[in-house]
């Protein structure tokens, strides 16, 4: 039974191994891969097979596999120790940063991006995506101007039966509710049916919206994760999920809820303690021009 000593020592190891192969560490989920019932031999010879197997299967690895499997983890120096935490500590232990909690975002299927024009749900959308860039191809739906995009490594997805042959994939898609026309006023099926699908097919799906009225109790239940920008309460349908974050989250009032552009309240369906207000910052490339394309945030 490996002690917390050791297992941190081991995340230790197997990040030094990830900087080797040039590759984001914290695409990897070291808590569930990390066999803690094996003695700390076994533990580290186990943890390499399944880091060098993740390598293999990543779309931005470089490496050969001859050249992946003669890398070894190999225990640090103390003063690497020291300075592999201090490059995480900015972005990983401070508490408000969203990047705290990349690797239970990247678990998520199906998230829901939701606030008022002007928000910064764009904004926040395309550091979603930087995200899962490192895992899964990322796809952007029937985006107005490809060209902006495009040389950030995203592609363009032009209809949704393109996904019948796609798996593995990251799809964002603003304003589904105008892309998917609801069918009667109680229930989207075709939004229910692209989440089932894609949840099938590994795909995750990133919506961003303005308008939450139509996320009935149905929509609903597909999603793992919030992310709720500025947004009228008021105007929030009365009984949604939303609506209860919220309420959760207002320090004295809920009506006044309000969120600066650099904010983001996170709620994590699948793990409550998670939930709070994060600091979330732009892309180092992100502009005006990607929000205007769409001509609604």
């Amino acid at each position: 039974m490996l002690s917390e000593n050791e297992v941190e020592r081991l995340k230790e190891q197997g990040k030094k191994f990830f900087i080797a192969c040039n590759q984001d560490w914290m695409a990897y989920d070291f808590d569930a891969e990390i066999g803690r019932d094996l003695s700390f031999i076994e533990a580290q010879s186990n943890l390499l097979e399944k880091i060098k197997i993740f390598l293999e299967t990543s779309k931005d690895n470089n490496l050969t596999k001859k050249q992946i499997n003669e890398l070894d983890l190999k225990p640090m120096a103390e003063e690497e120790v020291k300075e592999l935490q201090e490059k995480d500590k900015e972005r990983f232990f401070d508490k408000k940063n969203i990047e705290r909690v990349k690797e239970h975002i990247l678990k998520h299927k199906v998230i829901f991006v939701c606030g008022n024009t002007g928000s910064g749900k764009t904004s926040t959308c395309f550091k979603l995506l930087e995200m899962f860039k490192p895992i899964k191809t990322c796809y952007i739906y029937d985006h107005p101007m490809p060209e902006l995009v495009e040389p950030y490594g995203f592609k363009i997805l032009y209809g949704f039966e393109e996904l019948e042959y796609m798996s593995k994939i990251c799809l964002y898609i603003d304003e589904p509710q105008l892309v998917l026309p609801t069918i009667d006023r109680r229930n989207n099926d075709k939004m229910q049916k692209l989440m089932s699908l894609c949840r099938q097919r590994d795909i995750t799906l990133i919506f961003s919206t303005s308008n939450t009225r139509y996320i009935n109790k149905a929509i609903e239940s597909y999603i793992d994760g919030w992310f709720i920008k500025d947004i009228n309460f008021e105007q929030v349908k009365q009984g949604s999920y939303i609506k209860q974050i919220i309420k959760r989250n207002a320090v004295i009032d809920p009506v006044g809820f309000s969120m600066a552009p650099n904010k983001v309240l996170y709620s994590n369906i699948n793990n409550k303690s998670l939930e709070g207000k994060y600091n979330i910052s732009e892309t180092n490339y992100y502009s005006e021009d990607l929000s205007k394309a769409y001509g609604l945030d």
